[in-house]
């Protein structure tokens, strides 16, 4: 079985503090992963790992970029179950965006709209919630309906198709992932 991840975090930084303390939830941030061991995740945020005013469409990792940086990361990963078929698709289309990632912006303008509830879009212009849900809907992953207008990273934690499999520091899941058979679904730590 294929699964894609959806990873919520919470770097730690100065934004990511301040996006907790306005929403009032543990995690501020969201990505995608198709990778079991989350080498390599996609979102929208910094282009730069020191500093927050030039965001863009962008790789993470625990090896390199904003998560390297920030060392405590915390994060709790989703998986959602793919057939090959679907997860090659959502890899083209990652890999095309990413190829293409000049065309696309950090909406600046979104993100400040969304912290007082109030939807904004315009065409190549993302935040990482907004990102993830268009993506998961896009390839049948997520309901339209299990979002509000405005998306919070904390939702991701509630999806339907989504089971939690793990909570904790992003630098330990790699050595969680390499010891840990994924079925069954149960929630796990790190010990």
């Amino acid at each position: 079985m294929k699964y894609v991840y959806v990873v919520v975090s919470q770097t730690g930084s100065l934004v990511c503090r301040a996006i907790s303390k306005f929403t009032g939830e543990r995690y501020a941030h969201v990505s995608l992963s198709l990778e079991d061991d989350l080498s390599e995740m996609y979102s929208f945020g910094r282009v730069y790992a020191c500093t927050p005013v030039i965001g863009g469409f962008v790789k993470e990792s625990a090896s390199f970029g904003t998560m390297k940086r920030f060392k405590n990361t915390e994060i709790a990963v989703l998986r959602i179950p793919v057939s090959d078929e679907k997860r090659e698709e959502l890899a083209a289309y990652l890999a095309a965006m990413y190829a293409d990632r000049k065309r696309y912006h950090y909406s600046f303008r979104g993100v400040y709209r969304a912290r007082k509830g109030i939807a904004y879009h315009r065409e190549n212009y993302y935040y990482c919630s907004e990102f993830v849900r268009e993506t998961l809907e896009k390839f049948g992953l997520a309901d339209a309906d299990e979002f509000g207008e405005v998306v919070l990273p904390a939702e991701f934690l509630k999806l339907r198709r989504g089971e939690t499999i793990y909570e904790g520091r992003l630098h330990d899941f790699a050595a969680f992932a390499a010891c840990t058979p994924f079925a069954p679904p149960a929630l796990a730590s790190p010990a």
